[in-house]
């Protein structure tokens, strides 16, 4: 299902604008360096649409009324708060595996079909899904070291995430008409990067070092906070006519 506007807006938000055309820069290289191998996996015409929208979110981020309302609608507690969450979802997830070892039904409990969310609103669904499952299963989850303390803290970043939700909903209502438009392409363009990575891991299923090279890294390295000094991006591969 195609996501609206609004959550293509808060989708958006949660890139630095100068990361995301860093990035972009280095998936479009490797993305046509390979292209023929790619194929229909990622046709050239998605790469041209990446070399696109990278150009008007880069032209967005130099606009004073974007620059200046961006800085305001996201917070770097926001992305700690989001790190702390998946991290705290990851650890529950492997104490369950070795605590239900054999036993499929509960593994599958805490893992069959429960995504950890790429948005603040989905990752507190997932938490609070996941705190329930550890206090229903406290006393087996103590045994690996992760105990009733480790069960608070999840509800403590759960309330978190759920202000930081509130907020971020709140900010992104009032921000001007040419940032919602500049954080909506911010958002196709990451949704472009993301196909271009999962393309790449169909192409060399057999080749992980060669997939590695489309990961989104440059987003993930350091948080992604969007009042970041940006630094000089690689500038693209002039596409051969």
């Amino acid at each position: 299902m195609a996501r609206s506007f609004e959550e293509m807006v808060a989708l958006g938000a949660r890139f630095a604008t100068h990361k995301l055309v860093e990035q972009s820069h280095t998936s479009e290289n490797q993305g046509r360096a390979s292209a023929t191998e790619l194929g229909a996996r990622f046709p050239v015409a998605r790469l041209d649409r990446i070399a696109t929208l990278c150009g008007e979110v880069a032209a967005g981020g130099a606009d004073r009324v974007v620059a200046a309302s961006e800085k305001g609608a996201l917070t770097l507690m926001q992305h700690e708060v989001f790190g702390e969450g998946k991290q705290w979802v990851r650890g529950l997830r492997d104490a369950a595996a070795t605590a239900f070892d054999g036993d499929e039904a509960k593994v599958d409990d805490y893992t069959h079909g429960r995504k950890i969310g790429r948005s603040v609103p989905r990752l507190a669904q997932t938490m609070e899904a996941f705190t329930k499952l550890a206090k229903r299963d406290a006393a087996a989850l103590a045994v690996e070291g992760f105990g009733a303390d480790e069960i608070q803290r999840g509800e403590q970043i759960l309330g978190r995430l759920r202000e930081t939700d509130t907020s971020q909903e709140a900010a992104i209502k009032g921000l001007p008409p040419r940032t919602n438009d500049h954080y909506a392409k911010k958002a196709e363009l990451y949704l472009l990067l993301k196909a271009l990575e999962r393309a790449a891991r169909r192409t060399w299923p057999h080749d992980p070092a060669r997939a590695a090279a489309f990961r989104l890294t440059l987003l993930r390295r350091g948080g992604t906070h969007v009042g970041a000094p940006a630094p000089t991006p690689t500038p693209p591969v002039t596409p051969t006519p």
